[in-house]
């Protein structure tokens, strides 16, 4: 029986090694429950591989087979189909990498502080209304009251008394006027539809996070703002290294005043 069934293995070694497929070679010859499959045993966790399978195949690269060799069930043949993970044989386990996160994006602030040559920022003058949306005053109430607004503005009203009027923004009092705004400071919505604007125009009703706008822009200039982004980048790295010590110093301090209220033995001590 042994000397038969090493005669079938050494027969289906040299299909193999002529270029036959070991999936038909397997469906010919294997004895195996996985034969009608190409013999295929599936992806398995290191530990749960015989030591045998193991020690034949360590240095049989993917994609490569093993020779004839005797196990106590009978004569194996094994092709190493593709490994994942590394093994650590000497602790049993397989650890599966996952890919490296990508690097943190560089914020556009830094790559404007690190440009070579000036770094030209445009930016817009601007006055503007809202009427915010509010638990008791609904989305389409203050749709319906700037809408309202605008056609008291284009019926004389002046931005400026509409705004003091109307809006419910901190900026009623000064006639709307929020200033000189940098892009990509204010709400994307906002932010678009003030781009969209010539000087003097009134825009249509904009809808923000906070609720219905009309806008105006008064004016619009460009300047190198590196010098300025520099600064600003400096002042806050200073900033952080000072407030770091402070910060621990705050929490030492409040360890330092802390105690433990036992509620069984009404006892109170520090930790």
């Amino acid at each position: 029986m042994v000397a038969a069934a090493r005669k079938k293995a050494d027969a289906a070694m040299a299909k193999l090694r002529r270029g036959s497929s070991f999936e038909s070679v397997a469906k010919e010859y294997s004895d195996g429950p996985e034969a009608a499959a190409g013999g295929n045993l599936g992806i398995r966790m290191f530990e749960d591989w015989p030591s045998l399978f193991v020690n034949v195949t360590k240095k049989v690269p993917d994609g490569r087979t093993t020779g004839v060799f005797k196990a106590p069930n009978g004569f194996h043949i094994l092709k190493v189909v593709e490994r994942r993970g590394l093994v650590q044989e000497n602790k049993r386990v397989v650890t599966v990498q996952p890919p490296a996160p990508p690097p943190p994006p560089v914020p556009p602030i830094e790559k404007m502080a690190k440009q070579q040559g000036p770094v030209n920022i445009t930016e817009t003058k601007v006055k503007h209304i809202l009427v915010k949306i509010t638990p008791v005053f609904s989305d389409q109430q203050a749709r319906t009251k700037i809408n309202d607004v605008r056609n008291q503005i284009e019926g004389g009203m002046s931005f400026e008394d509409a705004a003091k009027k109307f809006s419910q923004d901190t900026s009623a009092p000064l006639g709307g006027e929020i200033g000189w705004i940098p892009p990509g400071v204010s709400d994307p919505a906002f932010e678009k539809a003030m781009n969209a604007l010539q000087p003097g125009q009134l825009s249509a009703p904009v809808r923000s996070q906070f609720g219905w706008h009309l806008i105006t822009v008064e004016d619009r200039r460009s300047s190198d703002k590196q010098p300025e982004i520099r600064r600003n980048l400096a002042r806050q790295s200073l900033f952080q290294k000072r407030a770091e010590p402070v910060y621990e110093d705050w929490l030492q301090q409040l360890r330092a005043k802390a105690y433990i209220d036992n509620r069984l033995t009404q006892q109170k001590s520090k930790p």
